[in-house]
Order: C-alpha cells, then structure tokens, then sequence
C-alpha cells in the first residue's frame, strides 16, 4: 500500500478519515424541505412564551422521537428539546427550564420530574388547554406527603414565574370560570 502522500501526488485520493463534512450551507441549496425543517415547523409554542425562552436564554428545536421520551431540557446545552407537538410536552421541558434558573434542578430525578409535571399541569389549565392528570396522580399515590409538600413549593414557585414572564397573557380568573361551566 502506498503513504498517504505518495497517493495524492499521483493523482489519486487515499483517506482514513469517514466524516462527511457539508460543503454547502443548507440555506443556499434548493429541493424538498429535510425532516429536522419539517419538524420545527410542527412545533406548537405559544407565542407569549419567546420572552420567557429568551430571558431563561434557551434554544427550542425538534428532534425526531426516538421511542423512550417525547421532549428533554439539556442545562448543559441550555437547549428543549421537543419529539412532540403537544403544548403539554413544551410546558413541561420549559418548567424544567425554570426549575433549572430557580432551584437548580435540585433534588432526585423523581422529584424533578413530578415537578415538571405539576407545574406543566398547572399552567396548561390556566392556559385553557385539556390537560391529562395521569402522570400527576401517578406521582401523588407514590410519594409521601413530605415529598409531595416540599416539591409543591417548588411548582408554586415554577407557575408563579411563568405567569409573571408571559404577562399573565391569559391567565384570568374567567378562565377558570370558563373552565368551571364547561
């Protein structure tokens, strides 16, 4: 086998390496739309929530799902990301998010969890949209109530700051009563 150099000087081409690198942008080429595109398009972000990703200083992007989770908040990439168009999955990686800024996501993996839930839950309904209990009650029949007691102080603080950084769009007491009628 000939080096590496011998190669290219005689006109051929010899590589170890097996990384396709891109040699154009993908913004200055032509065709049909790539998934990761289609995908963020699909994303379903309300839109009072841009002040609170900017403040919080996050990227929100699709991700195609994978078959274990619907969505993830990297503290490290400072990123949500969402396998899912569901409002419900946003809410609850953004909470994350502000349970990251406020609490540094401290406590056990279960607990952060059921915060990110609750809080998710919570701001769904003040937000009018249907929101499914079962992960909620799944989490209240598993903990002790210490547990359940210290992580609600977590949510209240999480659902607190959410309404403040989206003005409390629509966060009214008619939606609650909307709510109570229907």
């Amino acid at each position: 086998m000939e080096s590496p150099e011998k190669s290219l000087q005689g006109g051929s081409f010899w590589s170890t390496s097996k990384k396709a690198a891109p040699v154009f942008r993908k913004e200055d080429t032509e065709g049909a739309p790539l998934e990761e595109d289609k995908l963020q398009e699909q994303l379903n972000i309300p839109c009072e929530f841009t002040p609170l990703i900017q403040e919080l200083g996050i990227d929100v992007k699709a991700i195609p799902f994978n078959g274990h989770f619907y969505g993830y908040y990297s503290p490290i990439r400072k990123e949500v990301a969402l396998a899912s168009p569901d409002v419900l999955v946003f809410l609850h990686e953004i909470s994350h998010a502000v349970d990251d800024k406020l609490h540094n996501l401290r406590g056990s993996e279960d607990e952060r969890e059921f915060v990110a839930e609750l809080s998710a839950a919570v701001i769904g309904y003040m937000l009018g949209y249907k929101v499914n209990l079962k992960h909620v009650k799944y989490y209240l029949h598993h903990h002790r109530p210490t547990e359940i007691f210290r992580a609600m102080e977590r949510v209240r603080a999480v659902v607190e700051y959410v309404i403040e950084k989206t003005s409390g769009y629509r966060f009214t007491e008619h939606n609650a009563t909307a709510k109570a009628a229907a």
